[in-house]
């Protein structure tokens, strides 16, 4: 194998952390010798060992280490954060020679773990698969690099382009196949935003009901704080903030963050080390945060047979925005934007 197939097998280990480890990356690493991967290890859980320890510690007494290549995703911390500095165990373990795909962009880190390396005498190779590294964690990446949350819009809309009825009214567009895609960009995602309309019409969990969680943080966005918030809407297993422009006060299980614009929430939530934000409606809304040039990624759902001949219309994605990638379900066709 090359070097860049096991970068590659890393990618894959470090995936095995999505939605558990946020708001730090997913993290993969291999240990190999002689063309055999003796060890490997992923960060499988915010707080938890890194993907380094957790490859080296099994054979941190393994005679063969000083002869080892050791390959991760992400460039070795240097500091001591909730963990050691992993820089430091890799010298500890008499290994010789790293792989890195790419530079951690966080302040803390910034080519310090890599410096360590090279100090201790170790052969260090960065660049790798960089561009699998840049695909594997665009929330951590955004957050560091443009002090923001990383904004992912999603909707369904008709065949015929339109959102929601007119007047509202719950009225489903996509098919259940379709659940277990968008529940999984939900655990994906640290924290889920809608308008107060669409709470007030749909009255949704926004939780993750397939894959066991965790569930986004909650924020809906209620500027004149005229939505209702009954207490059985409340969630056992995530927060709910309502973000409105009067008010920072607890009620009733609710959160109320004063918020006087919606130009300051990226702030608040970097504040907040809120690293990512799905936006799930509605169409006002979702078209809002296009218009401060604020959206990132979108999940586009177009129903391959539901035609209403009338409604809201759906939003329109901008200019600057490519396509990445199509997927076909049963009932809908995906489409998944990128800004450029």
């Amino acid at each position: 194998m090359k070097d860049i197939d096991y970068i590659a097998y890393c990618i894959r280990l470090a995936k095995k952390g999505e939605g558990n480890v946020d708001p730090n990356p997913m993290v993969g690493c291999v240990i190999v010798h002689e063309d055999q991967i003796i060890s490997e290890g992923y960060h499988a859980f915010f707080g938890g060992p890194h993907a380094e320890p957790n490859a080296i510690l099994p054979v941190m007494d393994d005679p063969r280490l000083s002869t080892c290549t050791l390959y991760v995703t992400l460039e070795p911390c240097s500091h001591h954060g909730k963990t050691p500095p992993c820089a430091d165990l890799i010298v500890q373990s008499g290994i010789k020679k790293v792989v890195v795909a790419m530079q951690d962009p966080n302040p803390n880190v910034a080519g310090r773990g890599i410096a360590k390396l090279r100090n201790a005498g170790i052969q260090v190779t960065v660049g790798i698969g960089e561009e699998l590294a840049e695909r594997l964690n665009p929330a951590f990446l955004t957050f560091q690099r443009e002090k923001k949350p990383y904004f992912v819009a999603k909707w369904a809309e008709t065949k015929d382009g339109w959102f929601a009825p007119e007047p509202k009214s719950k009225k489903w567009i996509s098919g259940n196949d379709t659940q277990p895609y968008v529940h999984a960009l939900r655990k994906k995602c640290m924290s889920i935003l809608v308008g107060v309309g669409t709470w007030q019409t749909d009255s949704p969990l926004l939780n993750d009901r397939f894959h066991g969680g965790p569930d986004p943080l909650r924020l809906i966005w209620d500027p004149e704080n005229k939505g209702e918030y009954p207490t059985n809407l409340i969630s056992k297993t995530a927060e709910t903030w309502v973000l409105n422009r009067q008010f920072d006060r607890e009620s009733q299980g609710y959160h109320y963050v004063k918020i006087q614009l919606l130009s300051e929430l990226p702030d608040y939530l970097y504040s907040r080390n809120i690293n990512s934000v799905l936006v799930e409606g509605g169409a006002r809304t979702i078209n809002a945060f296009f218009k401060l040039n604020l959206i990132d990624e979108v999940h586009r759902f177009t129903s391959k047979s539901v035609e209403w001949g009338d409604g809201l219309p759906s939003p329109k994605i901008p200019n600057g925005f490519e396509l990445i990638e199509t997927k076909a379900f049963e009932s809908d066709t995906l489409e998944i934007w990128k800004k450029k």
